[in-house]
């Protein structure tokens, strides 16, 4: 069985190796069978991967987001006694005639809606895979050695290092738990964002409260959806140094009155220095990787191998793929630093949907104006909008060229005409 995982492994990763070198459908087909032989471990790979966006450029593995393992209801039950003392009926009403209603199921745990006895409502209970830890050091163990003994033969290591670091972090329920109560806490006047209350932890377990809503796909105000993401960004990142890492379509919903709601806080990284991340969101938002190298890293050597590198790349240099290759070049040592990175390359498919879904014409610096307008108009974020005007007041060039704009698109400096317009675009 030792060796069986360790040349089943070596397979996908050898699947893998070719699949990334030319995805056409023979090579995606023998990669689908090898992931399957595998198991959820290798799935959650292919999941990191297709979220990564400059990895996978075909939609044929897309079918991974969804795919997840479901175990029997007998382990949750067993588990909840080995973790609490007690039967999982003696919480929650259970009707053992009908199969229990599962919300979610992911690689490394599965989401039930119970009723809860004590607090009279239905709660989201949380519960890990059988075995997953053991899968999981199994896996690391493996690939560690593989990669190791390969040398340069696979040129995805870096990708795998990372997503190792990411998953291993998903088997602490305690630190998802803490991160959570964390985050709530940042958002208890803030009505548009909608966190989970934490009411139990164990190893295994998560209880929180329940809370449903429609995708980013389903919902019919993507633009107002997109603007929220992006305050929530501004909120977390700006002002609290507290930037979620896990942030991709499936790890947060929007209910029928256009709430978020956050799922998944088991992964989230700080900088240390606000001024920092105020510079890098500031890059990062204007697809700015010239400067973005310079404030990564003072190595010239480095900043001159990066920018060599991008030039040959023929593609658009979109900020998602710069951002992972500054990490997978090892640009930069500070670890801090390259898990935001990574963080803002998942975020980026999503920051960019309200700038595009608002206007075509605003560039980024004069959509920090913008955004101060609207959160005036909308009585939202207020902690939020000081820190803009903040962020503005310190490069007078900002208003200047927001001033001229205003002039040559609508011959005049007032601006609540482009809010009430932008206003009435996102409530459409």
């Amino acid at each position: 069985m030792f060796f069986f995982n360790y040349f089943n492994f070596f397979v996908f990763l050898t699947n893998l190796y070719w699949f990334l070198k030319n995805q056409n459908e023979k090579r995606t087909n023998r990669l689908k069978r090898s992931i399957v032989k595998c198991g959820p471990i290798c799935i959650k790979l292919m999941q990191f991967m297709i979220m990564r966006g400059n990895v996978i450029k075909t939609d044929k593995l897309n079918f991974l987001l969804e795919h997840c393992e479901i175990h029997d209801w007998e382990y949750t039950k067993k588990c909840y006694l080995k973790d609490f003392g007690k039967e999982i009926c003696d919480d929650f009403f259970i009707d053992e005639n009908y199969d229990q209603e599962i919300v979610g199921s992911g690689s490394i745990g599965q989401v039930y809606r119970l009723f809860s006895y004590q607090l009279n409502e239905y709660t989201a209970v949380k519960v890990k895979h059988p075995g997953i830890n053991n899968k999981v050091r199994e896996f690391v163990k493996i690939v560690k050695n593989i990669l190791f003994l390969s040398g340069s033969l696979f040129n995805f290591k870096q990708i795998i290092i990372q997503f190792i670091e990411n998953i291993e972090a998903q088997l602490n329920y305690q630190k998802e738990a803490d991160n959570t109560r964390k985050l709530k806490g940042l958002y208890l006047n803030e009505t548009n964002i909608v966190i989970p209350e934490i009411y139990s932890v164990s190893d295994n377990f998560i209880v929180m409260s329940y809370h449903t809503g429609n995708t980013f796909q389903e919902s019919k105000k993507k633009t107002l959806v997109s603007l929220l993401i992006n305050l929530f960004v501004f909120k977390t990142f700006l002002i609290h140094d507290f930037l979620h890492a896990d942030f991709h379509f499936g790890n947060f919903k929007v209910t029928n009155d256009y709430r978020l709601i956050i799922y998944d806080c088991s992964i989230f990284c700080i900088t240390g220095d606000v001024n920092f991340n105020r510079k890098l969101l500031n890059f990062t938002m204007n697809n700015n990787y010239k400067n973005l190298i310079h404030i990564i890293t003072t190595d010239q050597n480095k900043i001159k191998l990066f920018l060599d590198f991008v030039k040959k790349d023929p593609h658009p240099k979109l900020i998602k793929d710069v951002c992972n290759i500054l990490v997978d070049m090892k640009i930069c040592n500070d670890k801090k630093i390259t898990n935001v990175l990574s963080a803002l390359a998942m975020y980026s498919d999503i920051l960019y949907v309200c700038t595009r879904k608002i206007t075509s014409f605003i560039s980024n610096e004069k959509m920090l104006y913008i955004y101060i307008g609207l959160l005036e108009k909308m009585k939202i974020f207020p902690d939020v909008k000081e820190n803009l005007i903040e962020w503005v007041n310190s490069d007078k060039s900002i208003r200047i060229e927001f001033d001229n704009w205003l002039l040559e698109e609508f011959g005049h400096s007032d601006e609540t005409v482009i809010y009430d317009i932008i206003h009435s675009t996102i409530h459409k």
